[in-house]
């Protein structure tokens, strides 16, 4: 019962039936008995565009879209315990370190902010922390010297206390 619910609560968010339908490319009738319950799940393809759309509207309401539908500059400071990690060579590790993106001269890309606005909208953590480790190993200044991020190379992150965002 409650996941009918808050599928019907989402559609109705995204202007309706015919609205979703639309936007990712099904008839009323399919949209219409997902909402109902009838149907578990949307087709893979279907599935993927209305979580998009759903993401894209959560950005949209939450302030992190410009009028022509980009993200605006994310501004971003984690707090955590992170380890570094230099191949086969011992790395170390920071109790707890926070990292002022705000602060640094490579800031993150559009490509980037976008991803991460995705990521974030899509409560997908695993791929914000991939995005925050990637940021960190390859374009923070204090961090040079890095040229590649993997399981083995790179910073990453044991814990995460805190992350503020500002997007301006």
């Amino acid at each position: 019962m409650t996941e009918r619910a808050r599928r019907r609560a989402a559609i109705e968010r995204l202007g309706g039936i015919d609205a979703v339908a639309k936007k990712i490319g099904r008839s009323r009738s399919a949209v219409s008995r997902y909402r109902s319950g009838e149907t578990n799940e949307l087709r893979a393809d279907a599935n993927k565009k209305l979580k998009n759309v759903k993401a894209r509207d959560i950005m949209d309401r939450a302030g992190v879209l410009r009028p022509d539908g980009q993200p605006k500059k994310a501004t971003i400071r984690v707090r955590g315990g992170v380890s570094v990690r230099n191949g086969s060579e011992e790395g170390y590790d920071y109790r707890v370190r926070t990292l002022d993106f705000a602060n640094s001269d490579s800031p993150f890309s559009l490509d980037e902010t976008r991803e991460l606005a995705m990521a974030l909208a899509g409560d997908d953590h695993a791929r914000v922390v991939a995005i925050l480790e990637r940021h960190a190993t390859m374009d923070y200044p204090e961090n040079k010297g890095f040229d590649q991020y993997g399981d083995t190379f790179g910073f990453h992150f044991d814990s995460i206390e805190s992350v503020h965002i500002d997007w301006t």
